[in-house]
């Protein structure tokens, strides 16, 4: 069976990515648009569409599948009406952030999240809290926008800080701190779920038939690790821009247990993520810094970057991976490929999610 034709959309904070690609293949299209300034909802939807709408003469994709940057808040109301700005992600001071404890969201203990934030802003605005029904991030929105289903995977939901590592569901604690109803929050579902199909306004939207099946996707970390094949417990994918970050994946059976600099998040049934990040300008060398974390805790071999050159790393182990191989759109499409021919639980390898 070949693999399927996939458009693959990648939304960062800066920056939309799509293309057309089938799994071990060259992209067949590409495009590319700034993210809104202002981050208004129907602007951030126009653009993601857009974007999708310009591949469409370049070949018709099998299905679609979305990633996003991970941490972000949506607020909806009863009538799906946005609330406030879609954020991408959280940018709030940690010693202004209200005080939450989420050992057990795997989330870093110094840095806020869209726990801290919605706290903020119910604290600030207590009219807020009975028009807020639905919370989510900026996949999750534009998500519900193409099929109509609230979902998340579990790597975007472990970033939220409203995840519990240890159940794998929604903190019911968390939910009460902050003040929401844990029903709110998106089903979640492993990365390569189709969890429905473009609607007639989807469609019409993207210029794609209306049916279309659309995958979970998954959160543009452990996306950028798929794509550099640094699927492993030994291989840490370091990826260079506004944060550097390092993460390593691997299988475990339980959550990995790190530090209070370390982020741990969920990533498919049986697979797990441990990275670190910082600011890339707050600090000196901040690939070595992040590096240094996580290998006090795993046997760190190589190491491989994306967004970045490895010149700029000094790092024995390092070496860039090839423009191709550091796309994320190329992780979403090994994604929906695996999961298409897979029986059981997806798995990634160099080649995929099988």
């Amino acid at each position: 069976m070949s693999a399927p034709l996939v458009c693959a959309v990648d939304v960062g904070s800066t920056r939309i990515k799509a293309a057309l690609r089938a799994a071990g293949e060259p992209a067949t299209a590409a495009g590319t648009a700034p993210y809104p300034a202002g981050a208004a909802h129907d602007a951030v939807w126009h653009a993601v569409t857009a974007t999708i709408r310009e591949l469409m003469r370049h070949g018709r994709p099998d299905a679609l599948i979305l990633g996003a940057q991970m941490g972000g808040l949506c607020l909806l109301d009863r009538r799906y009406e946005p609330i406030g700005a879609l954020e991408p992600g959280i940018d709030l001071d940690p010693d202004a952030a209200h005080r939450l404890d989420l050992t057990r969201s795997g989330c870093e203990q110094d840095r806020p999240t869209a726990a801290h934030r919605l706290a903020a802003l119910l604290s600030a605005d207590p009219t807020l809290r009975p028009a807020v029904t639905l919370v989510g991030g900026v996949k999750e929105y534009l998500l519900r926008r193409l099929t109509g289903a609230w979902v998340s995977d579990p790597a975007s939901a472990s970033a939220s800080g409203f995840y519990d590592l240890a159940t794998g569901t929604w903190s019911a604690e968390t939910c009460a701190a902050v003040g929401i109803d844990p029903a709110g929050l998106p089903a979640i579902e492993d990365p390569g779920t189709i969890v429905g199909s473009l609607t007639a306004a989807a469609a019409r939207a993207c210029a794609l038939p209306a049916g279309t099946p659309v995958w979970c996707g998954i959160g543009d970390g452990p996306a950028a690790n798929l794509s550099a094949a640094a699927t492993d417990w030994h291989g840490a994918c370091l990826s260079q821009g506004t944060t550097t970050v390092a993460r390593v994946l691997g299988r475990r059976a339980r959550p990995p247990a790190v530090g209070p600099d370390c982020f741990t998040q969920h990533v498919s049934t049986g697979w797990w993520a441990v990275g670190a990040r910082v600011v890339t300008t707050a600090v000196p060398d901040p690939a070595r810094q992040v590096l240094e974390r996580i290998g006090r805790r795993m046997p760190i071999e190589r190491v491989l970057v994306t967004g970045g050159s490895a010149s700029q790393v000094d790092d024995p182990r390092a070496r860039p991976v090839t423009a191709d191989r550091a796309d994320g759109t190329r992780g979403l499409a090994l994604i929906a490929a695996g999961a298409a021919l897979r029986t059981d639980q997806p798995v990634p390898t160099a080649e995929g999610w099988q």
